[in-house]
């Protein structure tokens, strides 16, 4: 029963051609309802000629071969870099549109088999707040889902998961493409309870994390109700109108625009199309400028559900040496109180700016913390640890000078700037105030009309996709 989470999940990523494993199976299990999706797909690719969506199709649907994927499932609620803790994993081979295999497990059960093997020195955020080494479910730690693919099929292969050698392909999804499914297949009642699009994800979790001491169910088979669940959404896919698959492709590419499915493939040809698709999470360079946040849940239940997120970008010019400089103003608000799911929200995170930019100074930390500076030559990033309170609200500040490149653009009078969404979170509302000190000729997205004909771009809302912003000056 409890493999059948796969193949519910992956028959969404599969209609759009990302884990043709489980649409291979599906197409064998509901022939009716999903080979007129694979059509109706085949049609859609063709319209809009997609060649990049048409060229990975036969790869991931096994006909060149078999294709074995690994499963991330991503709890968002417990949010990590790579778009939330794995706290389930799977397995699926697929050869010549047939599933040959699958398998899924806790992912505990996998490390607890670890505790024998060489040790691997855990990032020292890890290992200052959590744990002395590094497992399988911590390894998502970069914020770019390829790089950290990477990192957790290595852990996969080191504890010795099963077919971890014959692994080709990652998927991470999170709890948002069930609830998505849910939208079609209508409520589900299971073992007496009723799961809705809306409550999907915190009535499991009370399964899976509370329940299963009252009913006496071993710890080790605690999330085997999530079998029963996907048991009943897959007999409801057979009854889905064909009228509703042009929705259901619409919903599932905006799962992947607002990243809660991400792909990974170690095929380098494969990966080239999918990070043209945009299905592969990756960190984006800016436009020149670049702001991203990544938050990192270390140790606080799931209190990201409670957690609301602001963030103001302002960019100024000293006035004495002339320098650019650019101010993050991030506040964490905390709406709950302690229970049996929420405590302190504790959090390292990191802030990414282009490579070059110059860090100034913050502020925000605890006086025994430090911030951690770091530029790959990519990217530069600012990082922390701090705790908020239930009820409270936490300020962080960053001061840092813009990249040189970043202010040739200014000079140039072409500012581009791309806000980027952590991976698999809902979003935050953020501010952009850049005083330029010029008019400005033309902007996207556009201001408010109150602020035309001053010297500052002003922008406020939710960014709940990756945001690019265009300023002519």
């Amino acid at each position: 029963m409890k493999s059948r989470i796969i193949v519910i999940l992956l028959i969404v990523v599969g209609l759009i051609g990302a884990a043709g494993g489980a649409l291979a199976y599906a197409v064998k299990s509901h022939s009716t309802f999903l080979s007129g999706a694979v059509q109706y797909l085949a049609e859609k690719t063709i319209t809009n000629n997609n060649e990049e969506s048409a060229a990975i199709f036969p790869t991931l649907l096994g006909l060149n071969g078999p294709r074995t994927m690994l499963l991330l499932f991503l709890n968002n609620t417990e949010i990590r870099p790579g778009g939330g803790f794995i706290g389930s994993y799977g397995v699926v081979t697929v050869d010549h549109g047939s599933v040959t295999s699958l398998f899924t497990d806790g992912v505990e059960n996998l490390d607890r088999a670890a505790l024998n093997l060489p040790s691997v020195p855990a990032p020292q955020p890890l290992t200052d707040h959590v744990v002395t080494r590094w497992y399988f479910r911590d390894s998502n730690w970069s914020p770019d889902f390829v790089e950290s693919s990477q990192k957790s099929l290595g852990f996969y292969k080191l504890e010795q998961g099963q077919k971890a050698d014959e692994v080709q392909t990652v998927i991470g999804i999170t709890p948002e493409v069930l609830s998505t499914l849910l939208k079609y297949t209508g409520p589900i009642s299971v073992d007496g309870k009723n799961y809705t699009t809306e409550n999907i994800t915190d009535l499991l979790e009370h399964t899976v994390e509370v329940d299963f001491h009252e009913q006496g169910i071993a710890k080790e088979n605690r999330k085997d109700a999530i079998g029963k669940i996907a048991a009943e959404i897959v007999s409801r896919t057979k009854h889905i109108s064909p009228t509703q698959w042009g929705a259901i492709l619409g919903d599932v590419q905006k799962l992947f625009e607002d990243r809660h499915v991400m792909v990974y493939d170690t095929d380098p040809n494969v990966q080239k199309s999918l990070d043209a698709l945009g299905w592969s999470g990756r960190l984006k360079p800016g436009t020149p400028d670049k702001i991203m946040f990544a938050d990192a849940n270390l140790g606080s239940l799931k209190t990201d559900r409670v957690m609301q997120r602001s963030e103001r970008y302002e960019i100024t010019r000293d006035a004495t040496t002339g320098q650019w400089q650019g101010t993050i103003t991030m506040q964490y608000k905390h709406t709950g109180t302690f229970d049996w799911k929420t405590t302190r929200y504790q959090t390292y995170t990191r802030w990414y700016f282009p490579s070059g930019t110059t860090f100034l100074s913050a502020d925000g930390l605890d006086k025994k913390e430090k911030w951690i500076i770091e530029d790959d030559g990519a990217f530069m990033s600012v990082g922390g640890y701090f705790v908020t309170e239930p009820g409270a609200t936490h300020t962080i500040t960053i001061h840092v000078a813009l990249a040189p490149h970043v202010v040739a653009a200014i000079t140039a009078g072409k500012y581009g700037l791309v806000a980027q969404k952590q991976l698999g979170t809902s979003g935050f509302d953020l501010t952009v105030h850049a005083l330029f000190g010029t008019s400005i000729k033309r902007a996207a997205p556009p201001e408010e009309p109150a602020h035309f004909g001053d010297n500052a771009y002003d922008w406020s809302g939710r960014v709940t996709t990756d945001t690019n912003f265009e300023v002519l000056l």
